[in-house]
């Protein structure tokens, strides 16, 4: 007993010093070159701290650094330390020296370096933005994390949106977290704690990051904002960046590796407000930027332009916390055009919104800012800049662009750790249609609506691949880029690409408007047009053919429909260019030259009883864009017998989508075909609920 009474006291005694010496976040690796490297962590307390690192993870070959006191700088026990002389593209195991003692938690940490700068090399990086969604680990749900350390990639881009720390302070508006420098400070703790799942990644993956607006400042902020040098003088402390260009400008700094340049531009610090971009006239906007209104300033965009120019490298990667798809101001052009028409709408994320929240909500991405997508633009073309590649986040979804919409090949990824924001598919749903290559798009069955991450395969010389993958590691949208790639200096978006007129009585007419948009750096022309389908439509342009369109500027064309008779009517709009990516722009447009039939009327007599308008509506397949599924929401406010039926417009019965009995909230889903299976054609059709003594219904339209 004595033997073993003094066994243990032996093992206190020398275990006691550990248990005392502890890192309180995980650390992270980063300005990671061929021969170097950056370790952040963080003690308990004034420690003093060095790092042991070895090419074998038994630590038989170690090496140490020079030694630092944490708490000795007023950042909170953080520490930062260097590891030099290291050697090009290999793994190095760490671990840290604390007081004197080996701290350990049983985690193993490496990081591997990069090849040397200009060597051919085949890796994979990922990237994303958007994590830790109320700052609370236990909120977590999800495989993200794991996923992502198990691709053992090269580097990991964080896009920012890294914890939210700007909901620290929303009980007062106006005074932003970054007022404080404290709260920038536990920001940092929040973004690196241990019981977080990113530690796996941490482990073993080192990271570049630059912040989008709510770890700068607040949402959607801008160069205007109170207490960005605070921000600024955070990440500089508490994060191990590559060398900054100029830190009271921004974040913005570049890397290479192999024969591949990174460059982490920061859209935030120096941005023109949002509003800039538009005019009022009475109760309306009107898109109208203000000269100079810029995304990135004008030092920034002079550094990138100078970089992309001197680059040696075959790869140029431009990150940014925003997506760059000129396309999406089709969006913004949408809303303006729907003010005074559509007073609200109800989106599936947000609730009602109105057309100016949606306009100035896409007016946030680099789609309102046409001074610096022109410039950019041009300078890469004139100066035959190849292989340009977009990696971008922001939006809490994912879209892929083979460079069609997008002028450069853009993967845009983010939501890591977010509900997911469907941008991409709402804005479909809108009929704007600028993500060609995958990702949440419109067709995406809801059980794929979750947690992502961008992945990027790079093939030495040949070609890079872009990938959407979702937390259950399945692609959803990918597009490979050939060596040589370089932009198109015509390009046109259109806005929307289909028009649903409804019902309309015989005799009437009802017009409205899509916008076309030139979105990249040269002039497009429209040579000509032709309606294929019905004669009950027809198109009228601002001006006569050939019709010119400035870069940056737009056009409306108004098409009207004017039913002759009965019937459902679907027609094309043909417009042919000269733009080499948009040789014919296609608009659809959809009307049915009839009354409603009536055949269903609502009788909603039991309180909170509802059934929701699909959503959405139309669906089908249009142009090939794949709508193939609706959803359709309804509530039971007590148990009781339901019945939920599609009808064709003659009152037959095609499909019962639920036949049951319970309460509470449910959606449905039809995938426009019948009892059998098969497809059935376009047209309006009547879905009805039974609950008990009450039903209700409403029209649904489908196209083929």
């Amino acid at each position: 007993m004595k033997k073993n009474l003094f066994l243990i006291v032996v093992f206190f005694i020398t275990i006691q010093p550990l248990l005392g010496q502890s890192l309180t976040c995980s650390p992270v690796a980063g300005n990671v070159t061929s021969n170097g490297a950056d370790i952040v962590f963080r003690t308990d307390g004034a420690r003093q701290v060095k790092i042991e690192f070895s090419l074998t993870n038994d630590f038989s070959q170690s090496q140490f650094t020079n030694e630092i006191t944490t708490g000795s700088d007023n950042q909170e026990f953080f520490g930062k330390i260097s590891l030099t002389n290291l050697l090009p593209d290999a793994v190095y195991y760490y671990r840290f020296i604390v007081d004197g003692q080996l701290f350990s938690d049983g985690i193993e940490r490496s990081l591997k370096t990069f090849p040397v700068d200009g060597d051919e090399t085949d890796f994979k990086f990922i990237f994303g933005s958007g994590q830790q969604e109320r700052n609370d680990p236990e909120s977590y749900v999800g495989n993200i994390f794991p996923l992502l350390a198990d691709e053992e990639a090269a580097f990991f881009i964080h896009q920012g949106d890294w914890t939210y720390p700007d909901t620290t302070d929303y009980n007062n508006p106006g005074n932003y977290f970054n007022l404080h420098y404290d709260l920038i400070v536990d920001s940092y703790r929040s973004k690196y704690a241990l019981d977080y799942p990113m530690r796996y990644l941490l482990a073993n993956t080192p990271v570049a990051y630059t912040f989008d607006d709510h770890d700068l400042s607040n949402n959607d902020c801008d160069g205007t904002y109170p207490g960005i040098p605070n921000s600024i003088k955070g990440y500089v402390n508490l994060f191990p960046s590559y060398p900054l260009v100029d830190s009271s400008d921004g974040v913005y700094q570049k890397f290479t590796y192999g024969n591949s340049d990174i460059f982490l531009l920061d859209n935030r610090s120096e941005r023109s407000p949002n509003i800039e971009a538009f005019k009022y006239e009475g109760d309306s906007l009107y898109f109208d930027p203000l000269d100079g209104h810029t995304i990135l300033g004008d030092a920034q965009m002079t550094w990138l332009l100078n970089e992309l120019k001197n680059s040696t490298a075959d790869w140029k990667f431009l990150s940014t916390g925003t997506p760059f798809n000129p396309g999406w101001r089709a969006a913004i052009e949408w809303a303006v055009s729907a003010q005074g028409f559509i007073d609200s709408l109800l989106l599936p994320t947000t609730g009602y919104v109105t057309p100016e929240e949606i306009a100035l909500f896409a007016a946030d991405k680099w789609s309102a800012f046409p001074e610096d997508i022109i410039r950019l633009i041009k300078f890469i073309s004139d100066n035959q800049i190849k292989n340009v590649i977009f990696l971008s986040g922001d939006t809490h979804t994912t879209g892929v662009d083979n460079g069609a919409n997008s002028i450069f090949p853009e993967l845009m990824a983010s939501g890591l750790d977010r509900t997911n924001g469907r941008t991409v598919q709402i804005f479909e749903y809108l009929g704007i249609h600028v993500w060609n290559s995958g990702g949440h798009t419109y067709d995406l069955p809801m059980s794929k609506f979750g947690n992502s991450f961008g992945r990027v395969f790079v093939f030495g010389k040949d070609s890079v691949r872009l990938e959407a993958v979702t937390e259950e590691n399945e692609v959803i949208g990918s597009t490979t880029v050939l060596n040589g790639y370089l932009p198109q200096r015509k390009s046109l978006a259109v806005g929307p690409d289909y028009l649903y007129f409804g019902d309309v009585e015989i005799g009437n007419k009802l017009s409205f408007n899509s916008n076309i948009i030139s979105t990249s750096c040269d002039s497009v022309t429209l040579l000509s047009s032709e309606i294929v389908g019905s004669e009950n439509f027809s198109a009228e342009f601002e001006r006569d053919f050939p019709l010119i369109i400035k870069a940056g500027e737009k056009t409306a064309v108004k098409l009207t429909y004017a039913p002759s008779e009965a019937g459902n009517d679907t027609v094309r709009l043909l417009i042919a260019t000269d733009a080499p990516n948009h040789l014919q722009l296609e608009i659809t447009a959809v009307g049915s030259g009839k009354k409603p039939d009536g055949i269903f009327t609502g009788d909603e007599n039991i309180e909170g009883f509802k059934l929701g308008q699909n959503f959405p509506n139309p669906f089908g397949k249009i142009l090939g864009n794949g709508r193939t599924s609706t959803v359709i929401a309804f509530t039971l406010p007590q148990a009781g017998n339901v019945e939920l039926i599609v009808f064709n417009s003659i009152g037959e019965k095609v499909k019962t989508l639920v036949k049951g009995y319970g309460a509470g909230n449910y959606e449905a889903f039809w995938n426009g075909k019948d009892e059998y299976g098969s497809e059935l054609p376009s047209g309006v059709y009547i879905y009805q609920i039974r609950f008990g003594a009450a039903q209700t219904a409403k029209k649904i339209v489908l196209i083929r």
